[in-house]
């Protein structure tokens, strides 16, 4: 009977998951709905130190072989959910680099999220993209 509730419990858990993968990624803004903390914050367990939270974090998005191409939360979501439907796994190449204070504070960003990258990028290659990524902030302020 306990075999029986805990096959329920993980069975009801799986559709749940499911279906909620398909309402996130809905948008491009950099700061994550309730749902996309919480799921990310599971989904990443592995990536994460520091016990970093991604709870009010403004997140950057990129990807690339060489990760050399600023991403999309929408790109990277549909990416996880179909991944996740073919090949029942987290998508590859996967990293988390969390701004120190002083880099927050010039860049505007609590972290960056890799996927699909085969190296992860240089000091000099992640402050390209944070430049890259404010100069888009700062053209879609005025368009």
């Amino acid at each position: 009977m306990k075999n029986f509730i805990l096959a329920l419990v993980l069975l009801f858990s799986v559709n749940v998951f499911s279906q909620n993968l398909q309402d996130f990624g809905k948008d491009d803004n950099p700061f994550l709905t309730h749902n996309e903390v919480i799921f990310l914050n599971d989904y990443l367990k592995g990536y994460i130190y520091k016990d970093f939270d991604f709870i009010d974090k403004k997140v950057l998005f990129v990807t690339g072989s060489c990760a050399s191409r600023l991403g999309k939360k929408s790109h990277f979501f549909n990416d996880v959910k179909e991944w996740k439907e073919k090949h029942n796994s987290n998508v590859g190449g996967m990293g988390l680099y969390v701004l120190t204070v002083g880099e927050k504070q010039k860049y505007n960003y609590d972290a960056i999220l890799f996927y699909w990258c085969k190296m992860y990028p240089t000091e000099k290659r992640r402050n390209k993209l944070l430049e890259s990524s404010q100069k888009l902030d700062n053209k879609k302020q005025y368009d």
